[in-house]
């Protein structure tokens, strides 16, 4: 395959690939709050966009504008892997609704190094029902998440990788997102309290991210396959790709196009608690009934936590004989763990982790424009034992260990436009 058609092809998949795993504080698999990813499926900030017609990299001096979505329903419980039916058919058990619009700048420096700006916005809503009255109360929070801001590294050079490339990036969390947003509970004392920390818009902490992304074709280099040519108006494509025998608009016919991706973030958070009050162990009169024997003694104050996404799949383009579309499966991994890699890790989280099937599509709009989307479905979900859970096990000589509540799956949709 010549080089003009790798970069065509991986071009499309990369912008995709780079925007859906953008870091930030997102709310991806309900009552476990793993980091987030940004519009697009598969790489980061300007990284090539294996599926649509345009240059496979932002190149100096272009911008890169990104608009993503993200919904999510959790509502099964599980503790460690086993899922917990008795909330269901007790009617007590908890429901996440989250809606997460993702807006992301990328400016490319040079060809080989570029920033990305990303805020979240978030609405969310939490359902919950008694244990003895089955009556359910719910709670809202809303407002922009915590701000991330990453810078990305080519390792190769971007006029020679044609075949594929590995980005580097490191970037900062701010805490714009308010980490202590309330809501009114009847019945309760005080009645205004602090939402469940699933659905905080932010964390309160400072935040180191490691970024990592690749691409690879698989295509053998004699393959006979080409592409639809389309030249930017920069001429980018001609500057990658040079083919005098190429015409803007002209294509012959091509193979399916096979491309191996993978990326991953993780969200190093050093401060240890937030300071905000959980009401954990506390009844609804606002008085403690907890013991240091119950995991709830231990957690007062919401933990500001690590955490951490993985992906890894295969990209297919012309599957269907139509050389804007790209198809793709993979596999995600997005999770907190229990202690985190800087500081302590006290307080309140729900450490755990969603392993998901994660089909995907990628659509060229233009030699600039691409929409994605990504369904990730639930294949295994694993609620950690957390260090609260662990001291009130010590103390009280049996095993203590909380559950949280998981999606089944959730919808990712991302539109990427360059300048």
């Amino acid at each position: 395959m010549s080089a003009r058609v790798h970069v065509r092809i991986l071009g499309c998949l990369s912008i995709a690939l780079v925007a859906m795993a953008t870091p930030r504080a997102a709310w991806s698999q309900g009552c476990v709050r793993p980091v987030g990813v940004g519009p697009g499926i598969g790489g980061q900030g300007s990284g090539p966009v294996v599926g649509s017609q345009g240059s496979a990299y932002l190149l100096e001096g272009r911008w890169q504008a990104s608009l993503g979505y993200r919904w999510l329903r959790s509502h099964r419980h599980f503790v460690g892997t086993t899922e917990q039916y008795r909330r269901r058919a007790l009617q007590n058990e908890v429901v996440n609704n989250t809606k997460l619009f993702d807006v992301a700048t990328t400016y490319a420096f040079t060809d080989q190094f570029n920033l990305t700006l990303d805020v979240p916005v978030v609405f969310n809503r939490r359902s919950s029902g008694s244990q003895i009255t089955g009556a359910r109360t719910e709670v809202e929070s809303e407002g922009i998440g915590d701000l991330t801001l990453v810078g990305r590294w080519w390792l190769q050079d971007v006029k020679d990788a044609h075949d594929g490339n590995i980005s580097l990036g490191l970037g900062f969390k701010l805490p714009t997102g308010d980490e202590g947003a309330t809501d009114t509970l009847p019945n309760r004392t005080p009645a205004a309290r602090p939402v469940d920390q699933s659905i905080q818009p932010g964390d309160g902490g400072f935040g180191i991210l490691l970024d990592f992304s690749m691409f690879k074709s698989l295509d053998d280099a004699s393959s006979p396959a080409t592409v639809a040519c389309s030249h930017g108006a920069d001429g980018s494509l001609a500057k990658l790709c040079p083919n005098p025998g190429c015409a803007p608009g002209s294509s012959r016919p091509e193979h399916v196009a096979k491309t191996f991706y993978a990326s991953g973030t993780y969200l190093i958070n050093p401060r240890n608690t937030n300071g905000v009050q959980t009401f954990r162990g506390f009844n609804a009169a606002g008085v403690r009934t907890s013991t240091p024997g119950d995991a709830s003694f231990y957690e007062q104050v919401m933990s500001v936590a690590d955490s951490y996404v993985a992906r890894a799949g295969f990209t297919f383009t012309n599957v269907t004989k139509h050389p804007k579309l790209t198809l793709g499966i993979g596999l995600r991994l997005e999770g907190v763990p229990v202690e985190d890699l800087i500081g302590d890790s006290d307080g309140f989280r729900r450490p755990g982790h969603t392993t998901s099937l994660e089909p995907s599509l990628i659509y060229s709009l233009g030699p600039d424009e691409t929409f994605s989307l990504a369904v990730p479905v639930a294949m295994q979900r694993n609620r950690a034992q957390s260090l609260a859970d662990q001291r009130a096990s010590e103390v009280a000589g049996v095993r203590r260990h909380g559950d949280a509540a998981f999606a089944d799956f959730y919808v990712l949709a991302g539109y990427t436009r360059r300048f």
